[in-house]
């Protein structure tokens, strides 16, 4: 199956198909502040074309529509903005104008320009020559839109229409059905779809492939097949005893007689094969390309005129990302602390785990989009500032005053870049642990008042604070300077102690009366929360 990088939440994992390409590429790229998040959709220049702030974006335009969650909602729009189909639960499909959602407990086939619905059924598939495959009643069939081709439904599994024919198979029997719905035995039995132009079937003893109209493409496959795209195949082999992977064309004959832990199929003759030390590039016209040093290797985007420009393959090393040619050879550094990269048309889109970048064949960045993350109505995301990383917070409650205290924390703490945050809620009391190469650093903050929490204002004496760093000290014969910086409440009560490292102090809950002020704002935080009720 063909590889595609997740972009932002669930982008690009909706299949879509028989799209005729336009012009105009747009790209979702999150807005927000204090009390809202969204996503909204530029251009390549970074231009902001859509100015709607969408919950989520769960298929970006791959050609005329998009398809957007707002207010829960799920909507298919046009590139004006405009909703063209609402009011319904899930999309399977599109293909040109018409789309196959799912309404309550039917699948729909709808004219997007009309908004009529031509067909209603349990589920329903597309297929070329106007033929659909549809469920209706736990079985399969086939029928045209004017219903005058109609195959009442009788299998247990109907693929969908290839250019002639298609299999449809019913008590492990393999069936070939014809452009006029006829119905005839197929050579083999025990069908399945492998991917969206290839089945796997079985002929006597052996594991065979045909594409959708039942014709065989290799009638004896070599190994335990794993994966179908383009004109490549990898399957399983045992060798010496070691199960290793190979890479065959759909004729069976081997790419590459080398054995691999792990294969990516890149399509247009192309695939990553990885041993130990990490991927390299093949091709099957020309073998091995690289060495063994890419940890992410794409390629769904192959143009011949940007392959003499920027490359059409591209690749992550040593967390830097990279536009590789068909020959191997890496035409430009596109981006450094990346973990994955891929070319839509004539923009790089790099990925990490804290958001995706836009970079342009000139490697500017047009935007950068941070990702987000959910705990309940809230949304986190880090949010990049002269090139350092701060956590930001997003709920329609909380205080303004609550990003201001986490950024004042983080530039007290450390100045290094690139740092990355765990976080927790408990009640109204935010933890975060700032992450750096050398060391982890938790702090907390009221997610009602929006102040930073000083883990010495707990303490009902602040003379028990030092007493408990000073006996910290003596039984860890520490040096130089100690600091309670902050503490964790799960089912102990544990104090952090920092000098060149950090120590945990657990305190029984019984304890707490003698040394905390449970009375104070912060425990009325944390156990009767105003805003995270």
């Amino acid at each position: 199956m063909k590889k595609a990088l997740v972009l932002l939440l669930v982008i690009f994992t909706i299949f879509v198909t028989g799209c005729k390409k336009t012009e105009v590429s747009l790209y979702p790229v999150l807005k927000y502040d204090d009390h809202k998040a969204g996503y909204a959709f530029m251009d390549k220049q970074g231009e902001i074309q859509i100015d709607s702030r969408f919950d989520d974006v769960l298929l970006n335009f791959n050609d005329a529509y998009a398809i957007v969650l707002a207010d829960k909602k799920v909507e298919i729009i046009d590139k004006t903005g405009t909703v063209v189909l609402d009011g319904i639960d899930s999309v399977y499909q599109i293909k040109e104008t018409q789309a196959i959602v799912k309404r309550g407990e039917k699948t729909e086939l709808v004219d997007l320009t009309t908004k009529e619905i031509l067909m209603s059924y349990d589920y329903i598939a597309f297929g070329e020559n106007g033929i659909y495959a549809y469920m209706d009643g736990g079985k399969w069939g086939y029928r045209d839109l004017s219903g005058e081709k109609k195959l009442a439904p009788q299998f247990d599994e109907a693929f969908p229409f290839g250019e002639n024919a298609a299999v449809a198979t019913k008590e492990n029997k393999s069936f070939i059905i014809d452009k006029k719905l006829n119905i005839s035995d197929a050579p083999f039995t025990e069908s399945y779809k492998i991917n969206e132009d290839t089945i796997l079937a079985k002929m006597d003893d052996k594991q065979i492939l045909t594409d959708l109209n039942g014709k065989v493409i290799n009638d004896n496959l070599a190994g335990d097949l794993t994966e179908v795209y383009g004109d490549l195949y990898s399957a399983f082999q045992r060798v010496d005893g070691v199960l290793v992977k190979k890479v065959f064309n759909k004729n069976g004959k081997p790419v590459s007689d080398e054995n691999f832990s792990d294969v990516r199929l890149l399509g247009h003759g192309f695939f990553a094969g990885k041993l130990d030390a990490g991927f390299a590039l093949f091709s099957e016209d020309s073998g091995r390309l690289t060495d063994y040093k890419y940890d992410y290797l794409n390629s769904d985007n192959f143009d011949k005129k940007l392959d003499k420009k920027i490359g059409s393959i591209t690749g992550v090393r040593e967390n830097t990302a990279y536009s590789i040619n068909k020959n191997g050879e890496e035409k430009y550094k596109v981006a450094e602390n990346a973990e994955s990269i891929i070319l839509d048309r004539d923009t790089f889109i790099v990925q990490n785990e804290l958001n995706t970048r836009y970079i342009s064949p000139e490697m500017k960045v047009i935007a950068v989009s941070p990702k987000v993350e959910y705990d309940g109505d809230f949304r986190f995301l880090t949010d990049i500032e002269n090139e350092k990383n701060y956590p930001f917070v997003i709920h329609k409650y909380t205080n303004d005053i609550l990003n201001n205290s986490i950024k004042k924390a983080v530039d007290k703490i450390t100045t290094e870049e690139n740092t990355r945050f765990n976080k927790k809620i408990s009640g109204d009391i935010l933890y975060f642990t700032l992450k750096t190469e050398r060391a982890e650093y938790p702090f907390m903050a009221d997610i009602n008042s929006g102040k930073e929490v000083e883990a010495g204002d707990l303490f009902k004496d602040p003379k028990v604070m030092d007493e408990i760093i000073e006996e910290k000290k003596a039984e860890e014969n520490i040096k130089g300077d100690v600091k309670l910086v902050s503490f964790s409440y799960d089912d102990d009560f544990k104090f952090v102690l920092r000098s060149d490292k950090e120590y945990f102090i657990t305190m029984d809950k019984a304890e707490l009366d003698r040394y905390i002020n449970v009375e104070g704002s912060f425990f009325k935080s944390l156990y009767k929360p105003v805003v995270n009720k």
